[in-house]
């Protein structure tokens, strides 16, 4: 198995987090190394199996067939067979490893590389999975327009730089996603703050983002600005402090009218929320389970929380619909997560300066 492999299927497996399909999606590696710590490094990078060259076609097709099997038995019961809600890829969750930091931060890069290349050449690409990108060829009868259906890439990349905190980038893919800017009163300069415009997983219609080619080139150029602005403050952190970083959006806890106090406030309060959580579970209330879950889904949001409060709306569309109890549980897990790490972050905010706050990392900020 070549190292790439093992990167790919590192960055698959951090996906769990975007999507539950990627915790159940089957990999089968193949190397051409017979030693078992090769296959242990198979595994351990997240394959659900591997195999050694030269490899029988029996063999591959028994293999493969198991995966499959198994995979469709855990769609089931968590009814990723059907079609899941849009809340489900609202969380974003964090980096587990370095590995999947170093994925996810080259992923980010080669998206918006990979947006602004196809915006500044107006390329038309099939749509073949959903990572594709689909830009339509300038329209014949009017050359100065271009319409650019972006949503597949920027969903995937609102992801990636939502992980990696950067915040820009997120409420500019938002603003993309959503056509905002073929209207020039929400142009980068004006556009609202993180804190208002997160979160928001509709669409317009690709004809709604109609702009003039050079205006939305010069919007995905902002667009991988942002993400090549972030990537350079976060060299040297570890997963961890990344993962702190992005859990609190620190300018919208500068503007709170009371600041540290709101944020320790919306700690005690949801200390033992996981736990009552759980209980409610246990139980059967489901009613009580949706309204913890959208009060959470409101005061994260409010301190600047944005993972708490997009895995706590998943969590709260998923209850209200009545989802399998196993999926409701996968959800309830991503949110203790989300929960862990922004009270590590709350945990490292300090007062400097005349009132002003900073988030202090194990590692400093570049």
């Amino acid at each position: 198995m070549c190292l790439y492999a093992a990167r790919e299927t590192v960055l698959v497996r951090a996906m769990a987090h975007w999507h539950p399909y990627a915790v159940h999606l089957p990999i089968l590696g193949a190397t051409a190394h017979a030693l078992e710590s090769e296959h242990a490094r198979c595994l351990g990078s997240g394959m659900d199996d591997c195999l050694t060259k030269p490899v029988q076609r029996p063999l591959i097709l028994s293999s493969v067939n198991a995966l499959v099997k198994r995979a469709w038995q855990q769609q089931t019961e968590l009814q990723l067979n059907q079609t899941p809600p849009a809340a489900l890829c609202a969380s974003a969750g964090a980096p587990e490893s370095d590995a999947a930091l170093a994925a996810l931060r080259r992923l980010a890069s080669l998206l918006a590389t990979r947006l602004l290349e196809d915006a500044q050449q107006g390329r038309r690409r099939r749509r073949v999975s959903g990572t594709s990108l689909a830009v339509a060829e300038v329209p014949p009868n009017d050359p100065s327009v271009l319409q650019v259906d972006s949503s597949a890439y920027l969903d995937a990349l609102r992801w990636a730089c939502s992980v990696l905190g950067a915040f820009d980038a997120v409420e500019l893919c938002d603003q993309l996603g959503q056509g905002a800017w073929g209207r020039e009163a929400n142009s980068p300069d004006q556009s609202s703050t993180p804190a208002i415009g997160w979160g928001r997983r509709d669409r317009l219609s690709s004809a709604s983002a109609v702009g003039t080619a050079s205006n939305h080139v010069a919007r995905f150029a902002a667009l991988r600005d942002a993400v090549a602005s972030n990537d350079e403050q976060i060299v040297g952190l570890g997963y961890r402090d990344v993962a702190r970083r992005a859990a609190i959006h620190m300018p919208t806890v500068q503007m709170l009218p009371s600041q540290m106090a709101l944020v320790r406030k919306f700690a005690g309060l949801h200390k033992d929320l996981i736990a009552e959580l759980t209980e409610f579970a246990a139980r059967g209330d489901w009613d009580e389970y949706e309204r913890r879950a959208h009060s959470l889904k409101g005061s994260s949001k409010w301190i600047g929380a944005f993972h708490c409060s997009e895995t706590a709306g998943a969590l709260e569309e998923a209850t209200h619909k009545r989802l399998a109890p196993p999926l409701i549980a996968l959800l309830q897990q991503r949110l203790a997560a989300d929960l862990e790490v922004l009270m590590e972050s709350i945990d490292r905010i300090r007062v400097v300066g005349e009132g002003s706050l900073q988030l202090v990392l194990s590692t400093p900020v570049a």
